[in-house]
């Protein structure tokens, strides 16, 4: 048996199928709907629809294309609701781009950001990794402590590779958001249903270095039981949070409401 649209009873295919939500998409009417209840009431079979566990990385990694084919301006994604005419625009910063592929909105946030402390960080990694070659290079057993000082090498090694070659992909779609990061290994992936989302923000953080005050910010989504989902961050530039924040919104039209601690389009240009 096969899953049908709530709204004009089409028969909805295995691609527009997400299991792990329990979500599909019309291709008739383009609605999006819970078919949970076809499940409980035996009209549908599970194994009619795609494996969870797969189908979404397998949908990112076959549908991200490598080159923005449909590039759009800043607020283009999707028509203002008028929550959002009312909120200052956000142009696209620097090290992003944004482009939108059919139903689905990309956006894809480059890593590098070349400034005193990455470039300490990877003098260090450079002088670490020297000494360690030189001093245990045909030298064996190693001690614990030698074992140590290599495999913090190791990672420094790899910190400096992350930030040189890896980027942040977001992917959305009315049937659900992904974010990863490509294309080495990193601990923190999102997948959540579009349908959750009750809102998007951006939360300011303050800290001191070298009696400095700085400010780093990261991107939240509250869904709809009022649980809050880090998405992103930290992110070193706040108009980067603030973009994020703006389109996602704008392409999943949501009601947007002011957070405590929240960054503000006022506060970014006052």
């Amino acid at each position: 048996m096969q899953i049908q649209c709530e709204h004009c009873k089409q028969t909805v295919v295995a691609e527009n199928i997400n299991l792990e939500h329990l979500l599909a998409k019309c291709p008739n009417c383009n609605a999006v709907f819970s078919f949970e209840a076809q499940l409980k009431s035996g009209t549908v079979k599970a194994g009619d629809a795609p494996d969870p566990a797969t189908a979404g990385e397998a949908d990112l990694e076959s549908q991200t294309p490598q080159s923005p084919q449909q590039p759009i301006s800043p607020g283009q994604a999707e028509p203002m609701t008028e929550a959002l005419e009312e909120r200052m625009l956000v142009d696209l910063p620097d090290h992003m781009e944004m482009w939108q592929d059919g139903d689905i909105l990309w956006i894809k946030r480059k890593w590098a950001r070349w400034n005193m402390r990455w470039l300490n960080i990877t003098i260090a990694t450079i002088i670490w990794n020297g000494l360690a070659f030189d001093w245990y290079w045909g030298v064996w057993p190693l001690s614990v402590w030698d074992v140590l000082f290599c495999v913090i090498g190791f990672l420094l090694i790899y910190l400096v590779l992350l930030f040189i070659f890896n980027y942040t992909i977001i992917k959305v779609s009315p049937m659900e958001l992904l974010v990863r990061h490509k294309p080495l290994l990193w601990f923190e992936r999102i997948t959540m249903a579009s349908q959750q989302i009750k809102q998007i923000y951006c939360r300011r953080f303050l800290f001191h270095r070298d009696s400095v005050l700085n400010e780093y910010c990261q991107v939240y989504a509250i869904t709809i039981d009022g649980q809050e989902i880090h998405l992103l961050g930290p992110l070193d530039s706040p108009e980067q949070g603030l973009f994020i924040e703006q389109e996602i919104e704008r392409f999943l039209q949501l009601s947007h409401e002011q957070v405590n601690g929240e960054i503000t389009q006022d506060l970014f240009n006052g």
